[in-house]
């Protein structure tokens, strides 16, 4: 497709800006009550000219991966979501679609019936799969997409509500900078009373302070404090993403494996803190104190020099609390681990993932032709 061209500074506007910290706060308190008080401007926002029906209009696609997040405890989560997209800051030359995946969501949820009051601006793409884990719909967003349809790509969480200038502050990059293929955006970790969770702080300001760290440090530990990606509020060029989910489709990916994917095409990731957002910082409310604090040595260790012993506690326990089904794999075959020396062990638990993630491609696969054919038939 021709480049897209450079956004201007002839912005549209909505009627009114907003906080995303207070948006996110309100959409918790009282989700039936925020969605009824402001519908209006969510549907107002986006009845725009630039938000459009058909992808292959767009320039843009915001994939938004959900999973239950219209009820229960995450109730509030998907509608101030929705609110921040509809109240974008756009530029006369965006073209944009808003594409929701639904996740194993279950029926009681109402998502379906939440975006349905929105018509063919938000276009909504359920499906359900033995797989269980955050990765597979970020895996498939890209993949139901079509090369001639868009040229940037931007993911967004169900939980995160982005800032009013998010979009143009992450066109205004890429249109920029030709070797920056990614953009990683930084995001504040909120409690349900809208406050900054210690965790989330703390990671925030290494994400933002990683960029300065890479220029002061000498060469050889440069790299390990490369712009961190965080894939639930993130920016693509289309064709690299769509490059990396293909070579890791149905793998049991992290933020990590994609950032090495991208990094090892020869692309850049580019630290956007004008593409700031707030998200759900619930799951991080219990790491403070000295479990904080062995968190961050853990990762810092790991970014410097990681030994023996981090690769078996990333695949025996960070890994397997993303993915439900690898970790029931690796509960199996406890006691045979537990006798094992080191290196047995790493060994044992690399062919364990490979297996998993044999069965794994093939469920994908299955999954991403099907959303083409209900893409093709709406």
């Amino acid at each position: 497709m021709e480049k897209s061209p450079t956004p201007t500074s002839n912005l549209e506007t909505p009627s009114s800006s907003f906080d995303p910290k207070e948006v996110f706060r309100e959409a918790q308190k009282n989700p039936a009550e925020f969605w009824q008080s402001n519908y209006s401007s969510i549907e107002q926002g986006f009845s725009r000219p630039a938000y459009v029906g058909r992808t292959d209009q767009a320039q843009v696609a915001i994939m938004v991966p959900s999973h239950n997040e219209n009820s229960g405890e995450k109730a509030g989560h998907l509608m101030a979501c929705l609110y921040a997209l509809s109240q974008l800051r756009l530029s006369s030359a965006d073209t944009l679609k808003v594409i929701v995946i639904g996740h194993n969501e279950s029926a009681e949820d109402g998502t379906e019936a939440l975006l349905k009051q929105l018509g063919e601006k938000v276009e909504y793409l359920a499906y359900d799969t033995p797989l269980r884990s955050f990765s597979y719909p970020l895996q498939v967003a890209p993949c139901v997409l079509r090369s001639d349809e868009v040229t940037e790509v931007g993911i967004i969480d169900a939980d995160t509500v982005v800032n009013p200038d998010w979009l143009q502050a992450n066109r205004t990059i890429l249109a920029a900078n030709d070797g920056v293929q990614a953009i990683a955006c930084p995001r504040t970790y909120l409690d349900r009373n809208g406050e900054a969770v210690p965790y989330g702080t703390v990671k925030l300001a290494l994400e933002q302070g990683t960029s300065l760290l890479q220029r002061l440090l000498p060469s050889s530990l440069s790299p390990a404090f490369a712009t961190k990606l965080v894939s639930g509020n993130s920016y693509y060029r289309y064709d690299i993403l769509s490059s990396v989910m293909s070579e890791l489709l149905g793998k049991a990916v992290t933020d990590g494996h994609i950032q090495h994917s991208i990094a090892s095409q020869g692309g850049k990731i580019h630290l956007n803190p004008e593409a700031w957002a707030v998200s759900d910082g619930e799951k991080f409310i219990e790491a403070r104190g000295v479990a904080l604090l062995r968190t961050l040595v853990m990762k810092v260790r790991r970014m410097l020099a990681p030994g023996l012993s981090d690769h078996i506690a990333f695949l025996e326990q960070e890994l397997p609390s993303y993915f439900p089904d690898f970790a029931t794999l690796v509960d199996k075959n406890a006691d045979r681990l537990s006798r094992l020396k080191s290196e047995q062990r790493l060994q044992l638990l690399q062919q364990l993932l490979s297996e998993y993630e044999a069965s794994t491609q093939v469920q994908i696969q299955h999954d991403i032709a099907q959303l083409k054919i209900q893409r093709a038939n709406s």
